[in-house]
């Protein structure tokens, strides 16, 4: 069977909950044959399930950067926690989202490293791939990388060709975003 893999969307975004049905139904007729939906923070991993499970997609938690402002290590704790309970559900398939924004929130690098490092160590404890962020913070996240190697999916990928290289050459796939159909993207179509 082929067909498209969406290696990470945001189905439980609120304003998509209008016409979920619609969407997920418009995307198969198209061609979609699996998708992962990714959570942000713990606030929607519920519904991230939720979702999940009802269309037959598959689904990571994890804690996105741009939401680790209000949360303390008890977060991570939860995270493992719930990671643990869902390890036999056949829709669990990554942690994520996880990684590093440079661009919207730089001043927070430093607690987005910790939040990043801690989530690839519970990704390597639980033996799940990870689900990457990626914005303005490529070679910090190679840095941690290397460190707790994790296999996984770089999303939205738009980074140098030595980056891409280097995401490779430690087993990531890159994924292309929307960002690919500008005329413009000649960098992220080669």
């Amino acid at each position: 069977m082929s067909g498209w893999i969406d290696t990470h969307c945001h189905l439980q975004a609120q304003s998509l909950q209008k016409d979920l049905d619609g969407l997920v139904e418009s995307a198969k007729e198209n061609g979609l044959i699996q998708a992962i939906v990714c959570a942000g923070s713990p606030d929607d991993w519920t519904s991230v399930q939720k979702i999940a499970r009802r269309y037959g997609l598959g689904y990571a938690l994890g804690i996105h950067p741009l939401y680790i402002e209000n949360l303390g290590d008890e977060a991570l704790l939860a995270l493992e926690k719930t990671l643990v309970g869902a390890l036999r559900d056949p829709y669990l398939v990554a942690v994520g989202e996880i990684g590093m924004d440079g661009l919207v929130r730089p001043e927070t690098m430093e607690r987005q490293a910790f939040f990043f490092s801690q989530q690839l160590k519970i990704a390597r404890r639980l033996g799940l791939p990870v689900s990457i962020h990626c914005r303005q913070s490529a070679d910090l996240l190679l840095k941690y990388l290397r460190r707790t190697p994790a296999g996984g999916v770089v999303h939205a990928f738009n980074g140098s060709d030595v980056q891409r290289d280097a995401f490779l050459r430690l087993g990531l796939k890159l994924g292309v975003g929307g960002a690919a159909t500008y005329s413009g993207s000649l960098r992220i179509r080669r």
